[in-house]
């Protein structure tokens, strides 16, 4: 779970729709990236973080590919598929 994005995203009171279509894409594509399901691509990402002010909470787009970021989005998916598979 990317945690700060779905914090950020509460702060701007907005739900998963909203910034979906503020970025003309699903609210399951994006629930699927606050998840860490998926990493979006670099335009993707701009979209997400000009969508949810990241200036304001000192993040910028780059936030999606930080290696702690990557670490704990690895191990998460791998978890899931692990629970998903049994």
């Amino acid at each position: 779970m990317r945690e700060w994005l779905r914090k950020i995203r509460a702060n701007e009171e907005l739900t998963c729709k909203e910034v979906a279509e503020r970025c003309s894409f699903s609210p399951e594509f994006f629930t699927m990236i606050e998840k860490g399901h998926r990493r979006p691509s670099p335009d993707t990402a701009k979209r997400i973080a000009k969508a949810l002010n990241f200036n304001k909470y000192g993040y910028d787009w780059t936030n999606f590919y930080s290696t702690s970021d990557s670490q704990k989005d690895n191990e998460e998916c791998k978890a899931h598929r692990t629970a998903s598979a049994k």
